[in-house]
């Protein structure tokens, strides 16, 4: 909760920071990107593109759990004091992550500005925050095999909604409500434990 105030509050700022976003109107015009002497200026370009990064970056995190940083971590998430209790350096981990996740936002940022060639404050506002926290929660907390299923069930099921316009809303609300309640830990866990009891 304390992340996502202090989302409102940088978002309020950069609203209100013309000179530096362009305010309201973003900031238009900006160039495809460019990687060495190849424009990435069409959608499959960047389809492919997007792709091998996700590739790259899920690799590196899975790398990163299995290491003696991503132990350190799961074990402060369990419980910060015995964490402590045991010689792990909560804060220290807890800074390296947050910038590590920076990272990461700030390339896929960058990404979606040279995709759509325009920025603005209001594209990654509160709402949008609720969104993302939304599909992990949906996709189920501590696994990173969870948060690509709630990315691609929330970024999917609006198109497929689609062929029910007028109540579109009232039944991804419904679906989101359902979810919660038969898979309260996620999807990816709790279908993974259906097929483990079907298995069994």
């Amino acid at each position: 909760m304390a992340t996502l105030g202090f989302n409102i509050i940088i978002s309020i700022i950069l609203v209100q920071w013309d000179s530096m976003t362009g305010g309201p109107s973003g900031l238009a015009g900006i160039p495809h990107l460019k990687l060495f002497s190849v424009v990435i200026d069409t959608d499959r370009k960047f389809y492919y593109l997007v792709w091998i990064l996700v590739g790259i970056f899920f690799w590196l995190s899975l790398n990163l759990i299995d290491s003696r940083t991503g132990r350190a971590l799961r074990a402060i998430g369990e419980d910060p004091v015995s964490a402590c209790a045991l010689g792990i350096p909560v804060e220290k981990y807890k800074v390296r992550v947050f910038v590590l996740s920076a990272v990461y936002a700030a390339i896929a940022g960058s990404l979606y500005a040279h995709y759509v060639t325009f920025i603005s404050p209001k594209s990654f506002d509160f709402f949008y925050s609720i969104e993302v926290v939304t599909m992990v929660v949906v996709g189920g907390i501590g696994s990173l095999w969870s948060g690509l299923v709630g990315t691609a069930v929330l970024t999917t099921l609006p198109e497929i909604l689609e062929i029910v316009k007028e109540y579109n809303v009232l039944v991804y609300g419904a679906v989101l409500m359902l979810v919660l309640v038969f898979f309260p830990e996620g999807l990816f866990p709790g279908i993974k434990a259906l097929w483990k009891r079907r298995k069994n």
